[in-house]
């Protein structure tokens, strides 16, 4: 039997807070001061929001809500330029927002390396609920949460990667 691909999507995840861990961030975020200092806040002054993520033309492009030809009719730079009423959902994929993306980490993680507090896992259940591609069952994987203290502890001592969401600290990947 021959095994055929039948569909596919895109999806392009917005994880603003991903941004220290970039190369060149991570490192002259920790030399001038590290998570708080004045590097990190200017650098996450610059960074857009989902809103803006979305109707970015070329976005719009990759996820199949807008013509690659239109980009020639809109002025550049792009992101001065955004699409009225852009849809998070295209034809070809979708923007993910951050907190599902953690969410989807977790559900993922079949070896209990992302921990997550139990407030920010019961902020990720509410924004996956309406998923139609997760059921009740994938839900269950989220879990109750690890307590912040036991995150805090993996993250100082252990080198476990801190997770941040809107700036605070929600959880940690584990490296062990």
């Amino acid at each position: 039997m021959a095994v055929v691909v039948k569909e596919c999507s895109y999806v392009m995840v917005h994880v603003p807070d991903f941004v220290r861990y970039g190369s060149k961030p991570i490192r002259d975020i920790e030399v001038s001061g590290g998570h708080g200092g004045d590097l990190e806040k200017a650098v996450y002054a610059h960074v857009r929001d989902f809103g803006a993520a979305v109707a970015y033309p070329p976005n719009q492009v990759f996820i199949g809500n807008l013509h690659p030809d239109k980009l020639h009719e809109i002025p550049q730079p792009w992101y001065e330029h955004l699409v009225e009423g852009a849809s998070r959902y295209g034809r070809f994929g979708e923007i993910m927002p951050e907190i599902e993306f953690y969410g989807w980490m977790k559900i993922a993680d079949d070896f209990d390396l992302v921990w997550l507090t139990p407030e920010f896992v019961e902020q990720v259940r509410a924004a996956l609920k309406d998923t139609p591609f997760l059921d009740e069952k994938d839900l269950k994987k989220l879990g109750a949460g690890v307590e912040r203290g036991k995150i805090l502890d993996k993250a100082e001592k252990d080198a476990a990667l801190p997770l941040y969401f809107e700036g605070a600290m929600v959880g940690c990947v584990r490296r062990d």
